[in-house]
């Protein structure tokens, strides 16, 4: 089975007349789900590349494989992913604890310790 390359699909869309916004539509559709793609490449620098340029041009369908990329075992490309929701108006969400250790301390009883 033999995919089609974006110059092709070009191309074959220029053949059958379809007007230049639709094939700029078809384009841009093509290079977001390529990116995301990227998003699952083995190498890092890739992954992180595709997260950042998903930011700039904060297309809703990547949303979701930018918010998984924020667990990625590189933490450049997690940092990028964040970058890349914070671009596109969604920043990305941490779990942070309810309280904090101190703030649950609360003594039950006066020490028993010698003065």
């Amino acid at each position: 089975m033999k995919t089609e390359s974006f110059t092709e699909k070009k191309v074959e869309n220029q053949e059958k007349g379809t007007p230049k916004f639709i094939q700029y539509i078809e384009c841009w559709r093509n290079l977001v789900e390529s990116l995301i793609q990227a998003l699952n490449d083995e190498n890092p620098l890739v992954r992180w590349a595709a997260a950042g340029a998903l930011g700039e041009l904060a297309d809703t369908r990547a949303l979701n494989p930018l918010k998984k990329a924020l667990n990625d075992k590189d933490i450049k490309v997690q940092r990028k992913a964040a970058w890349a929701l914070r671009k596109m108006g969604r920043p990305p969400t941490t779990k942070k604890p309810a309280t904090t250790p101190k703030q649950n301390f609360k003594p039950t009883q006066k020490s028993t310790l010698p003065k």
